[in-house]
């Protein structure tokens, strides 16, 4: 693999790590946000399956769109939509802005996977595609364990869940 193919590699696998931080960001603040907006756990299990159900459901979708409009302007649509999501969950003043907020970014994280996948396995040969996608699933198992901890860290630094979701918002929009 090329250095300029392994940093693209390693960029998009950036990305991965990413969108399963934004898909664990709700279970990892869960219970603040129903205690700030007073509503038990079954308002918020179901403003978790507000993000949920369309970064699965939205990836066919996203495939399509992959295919027709290229995987680099995907992937940038991706973690630009996931970073407006996440401020805007940080901004969010009601109820009903974080199930809209919890929509847009299950939307935008559906987009990785189709995009993120594809555009490996078109940017890299057979010799190397196995060792891409080697460091394209550890940093997406590393973006599962890191979601939770950097809540821990930002929480315990003294910020709120809207804390949070603002550096969430930050990180993106840094690595868009």
């Amino acid at each position: 693999m090329s250095p300029a193919v392994l940093r693209l590699v390693l960029l998009v696998s950036c990305c991965h790590g990413l969108v399963h931080i934004y898909e664990h960001s709700f279970a990892s603040v869960e219970q603040l946000v129903g205690q700030e907006f007073g509503v038990g756990k079954e308002t918020t299990g179901l403003i978790g399956s507000c993000l949920r159900l369309p970064f699965g459901l939205f990836a066919l979708a996203a495939g399509w769109m992959a295919d027709r409009w290229g995987a680099r302007r995907l992937l940038l649509v991706y973690v630009i939509g996931c970073s407006f999501s996440a401020l805007l969950a940080s901004l969010s003043p009601t109820l009903g802005g974080m199930f809209l907020a919890m929509f847009l970014l299950g939307t935008f994280a559906g987009i990785y996977h189709p995009a993120g996948v594809g555009w490996i396995a078109q940017h890299t040969g057979a010799d190397s595609r196995p060792l891409a996608l080697g460091y394209h699933g550890m940093f997406g198992s590393a973006g599962i364990a890191a979601g939770p901890f950097l809540a821990a860290l930002v929480l315990n630094g003294g910020l709120s869940w809207r804390g949070y979701y603002f550096v969430l918002g930050a990180v993106g929009a840094a690595l868009a």
